[in-house]
């Protein structure tokens, strides 16, 4: 895990009195990088048209009247103007309040903020981050735990987390009960990839498909069956290899190859 691609989210905000966008904006301002660090607080410096794309928000006004509440809760103890040199404002920077923002928190990759979702996809796909067993990879938070958690009404989380299951941002199993074969349990999230595993080749059939070794093939003679080339298309479409008793193995490769017979 690189240190440079997650933030500290601290927990603390998923149960205070935020509204959807508040979170959104005070989780992004918290995402961005800073090189001013002291006691009092971070610094951040970024546009708030910037904030309004990342976090899903139509306007920077309403960023404007974000920042101002945040600002008037505690999270934000400074902001500070710049101007131009036509004297016109520039880019704000906000200090965030370390001391409120201390305590448990969960790493949480600084690219989410380019998946283009709005505050409440967010906060939803952030807290289902937050329950992810660190063992397990996975959680098993209902709905309703989720709705009352996050204070969303029910319908809604579900349609949001059926966006994110769409949108791939995580992935959902429905899991059978142990007692009762016939009825389904809690829904299971994980964020989890599933990499595909690509089989090799035998060691005979590597060398074969090596444009170097095709001097050497008459070595491997024996285990030749038969080979069907199309010299139009310069494509060997089949190789069949007995190998003692195993089943035959089967591949394309895309060099001629010179058939010899038993």
């Amino acid at each position: 895990m690189l240190k440079f691609d997650y933030f500290k989210l601290p927990n603390y905000i998923f149960a205070a009195d935020l509204t959807h966008n508040e979170f959104a904006v005070l989780a992004y301002l918290i995402s961005l990088h800073s090189n001013i660090h002291s006691k009092t607080g971070d610094y951040k410096r970024v546009r708030q048209t910037t904030i309004a794309h990342s976090c899903g928000i139509k306007t920077a006004q309403t960023v404007s009247r974000i920042i101002k509440s945040l600002h008037e809760k505690g999270f934000i103890s400074h902001i500070i103007k710049a101007y131009r040199p036509d004297n016109l404002i520039g880019t704000y920077t906000y200090v965030l309040n370390t001391e409120k923002l201390c305590g448990e928190y969960t790493p949480i990759k600084r690219s989410v903020f380019t998946r283009n979702l709005n505050a409440k996809q967010l906060k939803v796909y952030l807290y289902l981050l937050k329950c992810i067993d660190k063992k397990l990879r996975y959680c098993w938070n209902s709905f309703s735990d989720i709705s009352n958690a996050l204070k969303i009404k029910r319908d809604d989380v579900i349609a949001i987390v059926s966006d994110l299951v769409c949108e791939r941002c995580i992935r959902k199993t429905r899991k059978l009960r142990y007692d009762n074969r016939n009825v389904y349990s809690d829904n299971v999230y994980s964020i989890k990839t599933v990499r595909l595993i690509k089989k090799r080749l035998k060691k005979e059939l590597q060398f074969l498909i090596c444009p170097q070794n095709c001097n050497h093939i008459s070595t491997y003679k024996n285990k030749f069956v038969h080979l069907y080339n199309s010299t139009l298309f310069a494509l060997c479409q089949s190789v069949f290899l007995r190998v003692r008793g195993s089943p035959q193995n089967r591949s394309s490769i895309y060099k001629p190859v010179v058939l010899l017979r038993k």
